[in-house]
Protein backbone atom coordinates (compact mmCIF):
# COMPACT_ATOMS: atom_id res chain seq x y z
CA UNK A 1 0.00 0.00 0.00
CA UNK A 2 1.10 3.72 -0.80
CA UNK A 3 0.47 6.68 0.74
CA UNK A 4 0.42 10.07 -1.52
CA UNK A 5 0.35 13.33 0.99
CA UNK A 6 0.24 16.48 -1.27
CA UNK A 7 1.23 19.69 -0.62
CA UNK A 8 -1.11 21.90 -2.78
CA UNK A 9 -4.53 20.54 -3.00
CA UNK A 10 -5.90 23.70 -4.43
CA UNK A 11 -5.08 21.51 -8.44
CA UNK A 12 -7.85 19.37 -7.14
CA UNK A 13 -10.54 22.08 -6.30
CA UNK A 14 -10.39 21.49 -2.43
CA UNK A 15 -8.48 23.47 0.10
CA UNK A 16 -8.19 22.15 3.93
CA UNK A 17 -10.31 23.87 6.33
CA UNK A 18 -8.26 26.90 8.24
CA UNK A 19 -7.43 26.18 11.34
CA UNK A 20 -9.61 28.05 14.76
CA UNK A 21 -7.78 29.61 17.51
CA UNK A 22 -9.38 31.68 20.22
CA UNK A 23 -8.02 34.66 21.14
CA UNK A 24 -8.56 35.71 24.56
CA UNK A 25 -8.47 39.65 25.78
CA UNK A 26 -7.88 41.35 29.21
CA UNK A 27 -7.78 44.69 29.83
CA UNK A 28 -4.81 45.31 32.46
CA UNK A 29 -4.30 47.62 34.85
CA UNK A 30 -1.66 49.74 32.74
CA UNK A 31 -4.44 50.25 30.29
CA UNK A 32 -3.29 47.81 27.66
CA UNK A 33 -5.09 44.97 26.54
CA UNK A 34 -3.09 41.41 26.87
CA UNK A 35 -4.03 38.55 24.43
CA UNK A 36 -3.19 34.92 24.30
CA UNK A 37 -3.91 32.25 22.16
CA UNK A 38 -5.94 29.46 24.32
CA UNK A 39 -4.61 26.71 22.18
CA UNK A 40 -0.78 27.20 21.86
CA UNK A 41 0.90 27.22 25.11
CA UNK A 42 3.72 30.67 24.72
CA UNK A 43 1.68 32.40 22.28
CA UNK A 44 1.06 36.14 23.87
CA UNK A 45 0.93 39.63 23.46
CA UNK A 46 -0.03 43.44 24.05
CA UNK A 47 -1.70 46.19 22.55
CA UNK A 48 -2.69 50.44 23.54
CA UNK A 49 -6.03 48.76 21.74
CA UNK A 50 -7.79 45.46 20.81
CA UNK A 51 -7.18 46.37 17.19
CA UNK A 52 -3.55 46.68 18.03
CA UNK A 53 -3.78 43.59 19.88
CA UNK A 54 -5.29 41.30 17.33
CA UNK A 55 -2.61 42.17 14.73
CA UNK A 56 0.19 41.18 17.09
CA UNK A 57 -1.39 38.14 18.28
CA UNK A 58 -1.39 37.16 14.98
CA UNK A 59 2.11 38.43 14.36
CA UNK A 60 2.51 36.46 17.44
CA UNK A 61 1.02 33.06 16.34
CA UNK A 62 3.16 33.22 12.97
CA UNK A 63 6.40 32.09 15.68
CA UNK A 64 4.30 28.90 15.64
CA UNK A 65 1.85 28.10 13.37
CA UNK A 66 2.51 28.33 9.38
CA UNK A 67 -1.28 29.31 8.56
CA UNK A 68 -1.12 32.16 11.05
CA UNK A 69 -2.22 34.24 8.28
CA UNK A 70 -5.51 32.25 7.41
CA UNK A 71 -6.64 31.14 10.52
CA UNK A 72 -9.74 32.17 12.23
CA UNK A 73 -9.61 33.97 15.05
CA UNK A 74 -12.31 33.97 17.83
CA UNK A 75 -12.37 36.79 19.92
CA UNK A 76 -13.28 36.47 23.41
CA UNK A 77 -13.20 39.33 25.65
CA UNK A 78 -12.63 39.70 29.32
CA UNK A 79 -13.56 42.71 31.35
CA UNK A 80 -12.11 43.55 34.47
CA UNK A 81 -15.29 44.44 37.21
CA UNK A 82 -13.96 48.25 36.69
CA UNK A 83 -14.61 47.88 33.45
CA UNK A 84 -17.79 46.41 33.56
CA UNK A 85 -19.44 48.86 36.25
CA UNK A 86 -17.91 51.58 33.76
CA UNK A 87 -19.56 50.20 30.41
CA UNK A 88 -22.82 49.28 32.45
CA UNK A 89 -22.64 53.11 33.76
CA UNK A 90 -22.20 54.58 29.91
CA UNK A 91 -25.12 52.27 28.59
CA UNK A 92 -27.36 53.61 31.09
CA UNK A 93 -26.02 57.45 30.74
CA UNK A 94 -26.59 56.69 26.88
CA UNK A 95 -30.18 55.18 27.21
CA UNK A 96 -31.37 58.56 29.90
CA UNK A 97 -29.85 60.86 27.26
CA UNK A 98 -31.47 59.22 24.50
CA UNK A 99 -34.84 59.22 25.93
CA UNK A 100 -33.80 62.81 26.83
CA UNK A 101 -33.48 63.51 23.90
CA UNK A 102 -36.33 62.43 21.93
CA UNK A 103 -38.80 63.92 24.41
CA UNK A 104 -37.41 67.37 23.45
CA UNK A 105 -37.60 66.56 19.63
CA UNK A 106 -41.25 65.42 20.50
CA UNK A 107 -41.37 68.97 22.20
CA UNK A 108 -39.69 71.42 19.64
CA UNK A 109 -42.18 69.25 16.99
CA UNK A 110 -45.33 70.19 18.78
CA UNK A 111 -44.11 73.70 19.31
CA UNK A 112 -43.33 73.96 15.73
CA UNK A 113 -46.53 73.03 14.62
CA UNK A 114 -48.08 76.01 16.49
CA UNK A 115 -46.22 78.72 15.39
CA UNK A 116 -46.05 77.43 11.83
CA UNK A 117 -42.04 78.56 12.15
CA UNK A 118 -39.22 76.62 13.43
CA UNK A 119 -37.79 77.41 16.32
CA UNK A 120 -34.58 78.76 15.37
CA UNK A 121 -36.24 81.19 13.22
CA UNK A 122 -38.87 82.56 15.41
CA UNK A 123 -38.62 86.67 15.30
CA UNK A 124 -38.79 87.61 19.46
Amino acid sequence: MCLVILDDYSQYGTTLPTKKYTAIYEYGDDGLWKVHIKEIRGVHTQGRNIAQARRRVREALSLFVDDADTAELVDDLRLGPDLRGALRKMVSARRAAARLCSSCERSAAIQWRGNQLPPAERVV
